[in-house]
């Protein structure tokens, strides 16, 4: 009896042991580029970045100039999302340029970004006047 139950015992550690393995995440470098346009209650975009390809994003900001807070939804063209929130400041640069620095917190996903982790940065400029603007992003995700 005692061996049998010592024997199910080890079988269910190594079971587990051998799916986290399996489940294990990757960190690769995140990079790419995007324009956006604002909204009432944030931006919208689309871009290409690596491990992603082309994406669309939705973000509802925060504004207590110059600081900004909010969360951001990026899509895949499969569908798979990425789910970050962010914290940042929006400076002035002249001639009614911004420029939007974001310091993004990834904090899950769907499809293959499902229990994502991992950071990156967004820079953009803005105009002011017509809420338009394109930025880069960079950091890394694990999934």
């Amino acid at each position: 009896m005692k061996t049998l139950l010592l024997s199910s015992l080890l079988s269910a550690i190594f079971l587990t042991v051998s799916i986290a393995s399996v489940h294990q995440n990757k960190c690769v470098s995140f990079k790419g580029k995007f324009t956006t346009s604002s909204t009432e209650t944030g931006v919208v975009g689309t871009g290409t970045a690596s491990h992603i390809g082309r994406f669309t994003l939705v973000a509802e900001d925060q504004v207590n100039f110059p600081t900004i807070t909010g969360n951001v939804i990026i899509t895949a063209a499969n569908g798979d999302e990425i789910f970050a929130t962010h914290t940042g400041t929006i400076n002035p640069q002249g001639n009614d340029m911004l420029m939007v620095h974001l310091d993004n917190i990834i904090t899950g996903g769907t499809g293959r970004f499902t229990g994502a982790t991992g950071s990156f940065n967004t820079d953009s400029f803005v105009n002011g006047s017509t809420g338009t603007g394109n930025g880069i992003l960079d950091g890394t995700i694990c999934y």
